[in-house]
C-alpha cells in the first residue's frame, strides 16, 4: 500500500476513495534525481492545491497496515503540471537529489582534497543558496582517494558528476533521517537478501543485452597537466612512458584478443607519479574491459510483510536465478520503474561487467 502527501495533506491512499489518483509512477535510475509522476481527476479535492516548485511531495509504502511500518520512497518538488479537457492534471515530481541543480559552484580552485572533504564543500556551498527543505548534508563516503580541480559556475549536481563520479566512480544516492537530506558516496553495492527474483516464483519476464560500445582494451593513462606545449599548442600532461618501457599505454591482451585495439585515453590530472599514474591505468582498465551485460526484468514484489519494495531500488545487489537462462548470481539494480497502482508492469535493470578473465563473471543468456 502507498500514501502520496503534498504539503502534509493526502492526495492519494491505496484502496480509498478519499484521495483519487491514477498511473502513479515512480522512476529511479543510478545517479540520476528520482522522477514521479502521476494523474489527479477533477474531482480529487486538492487538485487546484497543487503548485510548482512549492510544498514538497512525499511517497510512502506502508507494510502490515501499522505507523511504524511506513517508509518514505521518494521526496521532491512538482517540476510540472498539464491539464486536459476534463480538467485532469498529469503531475511530474523531481527527488530530493535534483535539488543540486538549483546552486552553482563558483570559481575556486580544490588541491589534493578527499572525497568526503571535496564532497562536503560542496554542500556547505549549496546549502548556503538552497531554501531549507532544499538543504543536502554530507553523508557516508567510502570511495577513497585525492582529488584536484577547479570549478567555475556549475551546478553542484554537475560538479559532483564531473569530479567525482567520472573521475572516481561510485554512485551517488540520498537518504533522509530525522527530517534532513544525506546524501552518500558509495564505492560498491549492498547486498539484499530478503527476497530474490526467481524464475516460477515472481519472475514474469526477462531479457537481457550485451554491450560493448564502453569496452576498451588499451588504456592512455594521463596526470597532471605539465604546461602548454609550445609546438602542439595546447596541454601536455604526465604519461607512464619513463616506467612503461617507453609506451604511454596499457593493454588488456586477453581483452584485445576477444575485442580488438579499442583505446581511451583517461585523465587522472591530480596524480604527479608516473608509477602511481600506471597503477591507476591497469586498474581503470581492468575494471572497463568487460563487455556490459545488462538484464530487463518484470518481477513481482513478493516479500509481504517481511521485506520492502525497496529491495528493488537501485543501489542494492539481489539474487537473479532462472536456470532455463543460465542466470544464478547477484546483480546490481541500476534502474527500476514502479507503478504504484499497476504493480504488474514494474520493471527492474540490473547491470554488470563480464570481464574477460579473473573471476567467476559467467552468467549468460
Amino acid at each position: 500500500m502507498y500514501r502520496v502527501l503534498y504539503e502534509g495533506n493526502v492526495i492519494y491512499s491505496s484502496g480509498t476513495e478519499g484521495g483519487l489518483a491514477f498511473r502513479l509512477h515512480l522512476s529511479e535510475k543510478e545517479n540520476r534525481p528520482a522522477k514521479f509522476s502521476f494523474y489527479l481527476p477533477a474531482k480529487n479535492p486538492y487538485v487546484k492545491s497543487l503548485e510548482t516548485g512549492k510544498g514538497e511531495i512525499a511517497v510512502y509504502e506502508i507494510r502490515n497496515e501499522a505507523p511504524a511500518d511506513e517508509t518514505e520512497i521518494f521526496r521532491g518538488k512538482i517540476t510540472e503540471i498539464r491539464s486536459d479537457f476534463q480538467n485532469t492534471r498529469y503531475v511530474e515530481c523531481t527527488g530530493v537529489m535534483g535539488y543540486l541543480t538549483n546552486s552553482l559552484q563558483r570559481p575556486l580552485e580544490h588541491i589534493n582534497q578527499t572525497p568526503y572533504q571535496f564532497l562536503s564543500g560542496l554542500l556547505e556551498r549549496h546549502n548556503e543558496q538552497a531554501p531549507e527543505e532544499e538543504k543536502i548534508y554530507p553523508g557516508e563516503v567510502t570511495v577513497e582517494g585525492s582529488i584536484s580541480c577547479f570549478t567555475g559556475y556549475e551546478t553542484t549536481l554537475e560538479c559532483i558528476r564531473q569530479a567525482l563520479l567520472k573521475n572516481m566512480g561510485g554512485r551517488i544516492t540520498v537518504r533522509r533521517l530525522e527530517g534532513k537530506n544525506y546524501l552518500d558516496y558509495l564505492a560498491g553495492y549492498q547486498s539484499v537478501d530478503n527476497q530474490a527474483i526467481e524464475f516460477g516464483k515472481n519472475l514474469l519476464d526477462l531479457s537481457g543485452t550485451v554491450d560493448i560500445s564502453e569496452t576498451y582494451t588499451v588504456c592512455i593513462p594521463l596526470g597532471m597537466g605539465q604546461g602548454e606545449n609550445p609546438v602542439e599548442t595546447q596541454d601536455t600532461y604526465l604519461t607512464i612512458e619513463s616506467v612503461n618501457d617507453g609506451k604511454d599505454y596499457v593493454e588488456h591482451e586477453t581483452a584485445a584478443a576477444l575485442y580488438g585495439y579499442r583505446p581511451k585515453a583517461v585523465f587522472f590530472r591530480d596524480v604527479t607519479d608516473p608509477l602511481l599514474l600506471k597503477q591507476k591505468g591497469e586498474a581503470w582498465l581492468q575494471e572497463n574491459s568487460g563487455e556490459r551485460f545488462s538484464l530487463k526484468v518484470t518481477a513481482l514484489d513478493c516479500s509481504g510483510g517481511d521485506g520492502k519494495s525497496g529491495d528493488f531500488k537501485p543501489g542494492n545487489e539481489i539474487m537473479v536465478r532462472s536456470t532455463g537462462h543460465g542466470i544464478d548470481g547477484r546483480f546490481p539494480v541500476t534502474e527500476r520503474d514502479w507503478y504504484l497502482d499497476e504493480p504488474e508492469n514494474n520493471t527492474v535493470i540490473m547491470e554488470k561487467r563480464l570481464l574477460p578473465e579473473g573471476g567467476g563473471e559467467t552468467e549468460n543468456l
